[in-house]
C-alpha cells in the first residue's frame, strides 16, 4: 500500500513538472514567433518603401512589373519632395464648423466646373481644333459629333453661386466662362461652314475659303485657351485656400493632394497635346510623374473610411487607364483615337474623384 502511495506521488510530481516544462517551452515559442512577424512586418515595410523609391524588389533586386508603383519617383525627387511637404497635416489650426462648409462647398463647385470643363459642351473646343488640323494635313473633315449638353445649361456649371466668392473672383469666373462659350460657338459655326465648303463640289476656289474658315476656328481656338487657363488661375487660386483650411487636420490629406497634382498633370498634358508638334520628351515626363503620384497615394496607410478607401482606388485604376492610353500615344502617334481615349479617361477619373469628394465632404463637415 505504501509502495503504491509512493508510485502515484512520484507519478504527480513527474506530471507537474512536464506541465511546467511546456509552459515554460510555450511562453518562449510564442515570444519568438511574435519577435519573427515583428522583424517579418518591419522586413515588408522596408521592402515597400525600397519598391516606391527605386522601382525594384529588395528580396531579389528585379524589377517591378505591376503599373501601380514605378521607379521613377528617384527621378522626380525634388518634385515629389514639395507635394510631399504640401501633404503633411497641420495640427496647429483649429477649423470652425461654419468656415469648413465654406471650404466643402468651394471645393465641391470647384471638381464639377473642372468636369464642365473637361467632359462637357466646353470639351469640343479641343475636339474642334484637332478635326482642322487633320483636315489641314489630309484634306479630310471628320464628321463633327452632336453636342449632348447646351451652351446654356453648360455655362451655368461653370458660375458660382452667389455668395460663394467674393465679387473680384466670381467676376472673373464669369467672363471667362462666357469668353470661352463665345469663342466655342464662333468655332461651330466655322466648322459647319467648313462642312458645307467641302461638301459642295461646285466651289472650285483651290481651297481659299477653307484655308480662310480654319484659320479663323484656330484663332478663336487660341482665345478659348487663353479664357480656360484665365478661368482655372481664378478657380484654382480659390480653391487652393479652400483646400488648406479643409484639409488641416485631415487624415486623408496625402491623398487628396495628390488627387490635386494628378489633374494638373492632365491639364499640362492636354496643353501639350494642343500644339500643332507634340513635344513628346515633356509628356514622357509627364507620364512619369503622374506614375509616380499614384504611386504616392496608393501608399498605406488609408486613414479612411473603407468606403472612402474603395473609391479612392477606383480613381486611381482610372488614372492607370489614363496612363496606359497615354504610353499608346508616345508609342504609335496621339491619332484621334487616342485622343478621344484620353479625354474619356478624364472624365472617368474626374467623376470617379468626385465621388470620393462627395464621401468626404459629407462626413467632414457634419
Amino acid at each position: 500500500m505504501r509502495r503504491t502511495t509512493i508510485s502515484y506521488v512520484l507519478a504527480g510530481s513527474l506530471l507537474s513538472l512536464f506541465l511546467v516544462f511546456l509552459f515554460i517551452f510555450g511562453s518562449t515559442y510564442e515570444k519568438k514567433s511574435l519577435d519573427e512577424e515583428k522583424n517579418a512586418s518591419r522586413h515588408e515595410e522596408t521592402a515597400l518603401k525600397e519598391k516606391v523609391a527605386t522601382g525594384k524588389n529588395s528580396s531579389d533586386g528585379r524589377e517591378t512589373a505591376g503599373r501601380d508603383v514605378e521607379p521613377v519617383e528617384k527621378t522626380l525627387d525634388p518634385y515629389l519632395e514639395e507635394v510631399k511637404k504640401e501633404a503633411e497635416v497641420e495640427k496647429e489650426n483649429v477649423v470652425g464648423l461654419e468656415e469648413r462648409r465654406h471650404a466643402s462647398a468651394v471645393l465641391d463647385f470647384s471638381n464639377h466646373a473642372e468636369t464642365a470643363i473637361s467632359a462637357n459642351w466646353f470639351s469640343r473646343a479641343d475636339l474642334l481644333a484637332f478635326f482642322v488640323r487633320v483636315y489641314l494635313g489630309e484634306w479630310q473633315l471628320p464628321l463633327l459629333p452632336e453636342p449632348n449638353r447646351s451652351r446654356t445649361s453648360s455655362l451655368r456649371d461653370l458660375l458660382p453661386p452667389s455668395g460663394l466668392f467674393d465679387s473680384v473672383a466670381a467676376a472673373g469666373l464669369k467672363d471667362s466662362a462666357e469668353s470661352m462659350a463665345d469663342r466655342l460657338e464662333s468655332m461651330h459655326k466655322d466648322y459647319a461652314a467648313l462642312q458645307r465648303y467641302v461638301e459642295d463640289p461646285s466651289i472650285q476656289d483651290e481651297g481659299a475659303e477653307g484655308k480662310k474658315l480654319t484659320s479663323s476656328m484656330l484663332k478663336n481656338y487660341e482665345r478659348f485657351c487663353a479664357a480656360r487657363r484665365a478661368y482655372f488661375i481664378v478657380l484654382e487660386k480659390e480653391a487652393d485656400a479652400a483646400e488648406a483650411l479643409f484639409l488641416s487636420e485631415f487624415p486623408l490629406k496625402r491623398q487628396v493632394v495628390a488627387a490635386k497634382h494628378l489633374f494638373r498633370a492632365f491639364r499640362a498634358v492636354a496643353g501639350l497635346l494642343e500644339q500643332d508638334k507634340v513635344e513628346r520628351s515633356a509628356v514622357q515626363k509627364f507620364l512619369e510623374r503622374i506614375r509616380s503620384l499614384c504611386a504616392y497615394a496608393a501608399l498605406p496607410p488609408f486613414k479612411g473610411k473603407p468606403a472612402e478607401e474603395r473609391q479612392y482606388r477606383n480613381f486611381l485604376k482610372k488614372v492607370s487607364v489614363y496612363c496606359d492610353h497615354l504610353a499608346r500615344g508616345l508609342d504609335e502617334g496621339f491619332y484621334p483615337h487616342v485622343r478621344k481615349a484620353l479625354n474619356d479617361d478624364q472624365t472617368d477619373c474626374r467623376i470617379a474623384y468626385n465621388e470620393f469628394a462627395e464621401l468626404l465632404n459629407t462626413g467632414a463637415v457634419r
